[in-house]
Formats: structure tokens, C-alpha cells, sequence
């Protein structure tokens, strides 16, 4: 290679270093949240950030799958995840905790529900537990509504039904988008119908729907509570101390995250507007999330905060 060969490479070597995004896991000036696009953790992010960024931190948003969300946490391209669902995540976070790569900063959400649900009318019929539906499956069809193929929930039924656990030997679950589900339940329950289903809270259902959850004596759903995790990528509380204090306080319950969903989901409205309007008319309890928090210009978060949000 001639000089004027080596010349010109040492030239495109120094361009690639100072112009190309950094692949070395380096602290970025602002603050990346990945999520998946489940409606609870979309908004849920959505009002992280717009209070965050209110305090002078820049934030951006990620939507990507979830075992690329948790490998990009520990290669440092994305700094919080608010959806981590333990234990049925576990498998998936687990390697990365113990590998010191991603961290725990709080449990988010708690108080949540996976498992069969009916309509009230159903409950006072006398459907109380799963070990009462195969005494009515007929009223059923012996049929429950489900929701995409591959689900955990799904697979809890179908082992239930493989195993005849509960006498659901002859059940059968038909699969679908949790869309479908939703517009099933919806038809069946206008008419009085009797239906059961994988209901969850949070989840707008718990809003709109008299429903009841079963009883699961037998533990097929577990019998750990389900809560959920935020978690960050190690370094995070270095290189954004103050942010990471407001995570450690940023908590939601059920209702809240299912009034979240309700207007993203149900209503069909903007997840940033849910977020905005939701914290222009909640500042108190925002007020908690931002207690002892100091914005970028060292200013009281709570004042900064009730200023950008000023009704």
C-alpha cells in the first residue's frame, strides 16, 4: 500500500471514530427506556419520561422485543425497562442480574392477577372456582377464550386440560389475539352468556366488566405473586443518580395502570396525551415519585414538575 493509500485510510479511520454512534456500551447524555408494546408498560413509559424530561434529563423511547430489550440493557444501548413481569420473566432476567449486568431498582406494580375469569352473573350462579366449571360446562360450551398461541397463560390451560386437572379433560381453549378475546367476552356478556376467560389486572377489563377472578386451589397458576419489576443497566445510578432516585419511587397500582390502558387500549387515544393528562391532574401523586429528587439545574423536582404541568 502506497502512502497516499495509507494516507487516505488513516483519514476514513479518524472520520469512523468521530462521526459513527458509539458501540462500546459508553454513558449517553440521555436516558434510553425500551419497552415492549404491551399497552400498561407503553404508557407507563411514556409518563416516566415526559416527567423526567420536565427535570432537564432527555429521554428517548425503544420499542423492541423483550429478550432484544434485555440483551441491549447489558450491552449498555438501553438504560430502563418498567415491564419485567417475576416470576414469569425470571428465566429471561435472571442470567443478566447474575451476570451483573442489569439490576433491580424497585417492584413497580404489585397487587396483579393472572388466571380464569367469569362475568358476576356467572359468580352468582355458583362458579366460584375452577374446580366448579366442568359442573356447568355445558352453560360454557366447554370452551375458554384464550389468547395468542405460545402464551404462558395458554400453555397453564392446556396443561390443565392435557392433565384433566379440575375435570377439564374434555375442554378445549381457543386461541387468539388478546383483541379477539376481548370482542368474544364482549358479544358473550351482552347477551347474558355464560363465558370464561384469561383475565389479568391490570387491564381495562377490571373497568369496563362486573368479572370475577377464580379460585385455584390446586395452584396451577402459581402460587408466588406476580409484581413488576423496573430495572436498569448496571451503572445507570453513576451516571444518572437523581433519575435513578425517581425510579426507586416510581410506583403505580393496578387501578392506575388499568385507567392507562382503558384510555390507550379501549379509547383508542395517543399513549403521550394519556401520559400528559393523567400526570396534569395526578400531581400529588407524582409529588411522592419526585420526593428528594433534584431536577438537572438543581432545582426542587417537585417545583419544576408542578410549573411543566401547570393546569
Amino acid at each position: 500500500m502506497g502512502v497516499r493509500s495509507r494516507f487516505r485510510v488513516l483519514v476514513w479511520v479518524v472520520v469512523l471514530f468521530l462521526f459513527l454512534p458509539s458501540v462500546s456500551g459508553a454513558a449517553s447524555s440521555k436516558v434510553t427506556f425500551g419497552y415492549v408494546n404491551w399497552p400498561g408498560v407503553t404508557v407507563k413509559t411514556h409518563v416516566a419520561r415526559q416527567i423526567l424530561e420536565s427535570l432537564g434529563y432527555p429521554c428517548d423511547m425503544k420499542s423492541v422485543a423483550l429478550p432484544v430489550l434485555l440483551r441491549s440493557m447489558a450491552n449498555r444501548d438501553l438504560d430502563v425497562f418498567l415491564g419485567a413481569w417475576v416470576p414469569t420473566m425470571k428465566s429471561l432476567v435472571n442470567p443478566y442480574i447474575e451476570q451483573g449486568k442489569v439490576v433491580e431498582v424497585t417492584t413497580n406494580l404489585d397487587e396483579t392477577i393472572y388466571t380464569l375469569a367469569v362475568p358476576k352473573y356467572v359468580w352468582d350462579a355458583g362458579v366460584r372456582s375452577h374446580a366448579d366449571l366442568e359442573k356447568f360446562g355445558d352453560r360454557f360450551s366447554r370452551k375458554i377464550i384464550g389468547i395468542e398461541p405460545g402464551n404462558d397463560g395458554n400453555q397453564i390451560v392446556l396443561d390443565a386440560i392435557a392433565n384433566n386437572t379440575y375435570g377439564l379433560g374434555s375442554w378445549k381453549l381457543v386461541e387468539g389475539s388478546a383483541e379477539a378475546m376481548m370482542i368474544a367476552v364482549n358479544a358473550a356478556i351482552k347477551k347474558g352468556d355464560w363465558v370464561v376467560w384469561l383475565g389479568w389486572m391490570p387491564h381495562w377489563m377490571n373497568l369496563v366488566y362486573d368479572m370475577k377472578y377464580l379460585e385455584d386451589p390446586l395452584g396451577v397458576w402459581g402460587t408466588e405473586p406476580e409484581v413488576v419489576k423496573t430495572l436498569a443497566r448496571a451503572g445507570l445510578d453513576e451516571d444518572f443518580p437523581e433519575v435513578v432516585e425517581f425510579l426507586r419511587q416510581f410506583r403505580v397500582t393496578p387501578e392506575i395502570q388499568s385507567e392507562w390502558i382503558l384510555k390507550f387500549s379501549h379509547d383508542k387515544e395517543k399513549p403521550e396525551e394519556v401520559a400528559r393528562r393523567w400526570i396534569a391532574s395526578n400531581l400529588g401523586i407524582v409529588d411522592q415519585w419526585v420526593y428528594g429528587v433534584q431536577a438537572a439545574d438543581g432545582s426542587r423536582a417537585r417545583d419544576v414538575v408542578r410549573r411543566a404541568f401547570a393546569r
